[in-house]
């Protein structure tokens, strides 16, 4: 569901970044960013879209952590 908005959004012209829980091949539980763009022509029309997906489950982990130290 998040992945088809993200998709969308991106083919209507958007720039969108998110973060996104998904389970790996293993069924644990993971932390993405995702970012996309659209790949517009000359003309303005969008032809396209790239997207970056990146695994932030450590970084995520990290702040609770801290997080968790501070209170």
């Amino acid at each position: 569901e998040a992945v088809t908005e993200i998709l969308e959004a991106t083919l209507a012209g958007e720039r969108v970044r998110r973060e996104l829980r998904y389970r790996d091949r293993h069924g644990r539980s993971r932390v993405a960013s995702v970012t996309t763009a659209p790949i517009v022509s000359e003309s303005g029309a969008v032809e396209g879209g790239l997207g970056v997906m990146r695994d932030v489950t450590g970084e995520r982990r990290l702040a609770e952590q801290l997080l968790q130290r501070e209170k």
